[in-house]
């Protein structure tokens, strides 16, 4: 079925998608606390010693922080970082975790 929007010119199709289906073992629970954070945020995830870790503020721009591991948690350092909207991007070879954290 195709719909029209307004007078717009755009249309828009539905689609029925089928066998949509996510495997147990591309799941991952993550933790990360205190948000909205302060000095120190902290990242529980399986493995923890296994995922980078990228920063990025609203402009997109990849922010230098210290980071500190064991095998299921990471600690970052933030204070150095003002206050603010990031976006904090875990990655373990083609998987990929964005989670939004604010800073007081």
């Amino acid at each position: 079925k195709t719909f029209a929007v307004g007078n717009s010119g755009y249309l828009i199709t539905n689609h029925t998608i089928q066998n949509l289906s996510i495997n147990e073992s591309d799941l991952f629970e993550v933790e990360i606390y205190p948000n909205p954070v302060i000095d120190e945020i902290t990242i529980e995830v399986e493995d923890a010693n296994s995922w980078d870790i990228e920063i990025l503020d609203n402009s997109m721009r990849e922010m230098r922080i210290d980071v500190y591991s064991t095998s299921s948690k990471k600690k970052l350092n933030s204070s150095t970082l003002p206050a603010g909207i990031y976006y904090l991007i875990l990655t373990k070879g083609s998987q990929e975790i964005t989670k939004t954290i604010v800073k007081k």
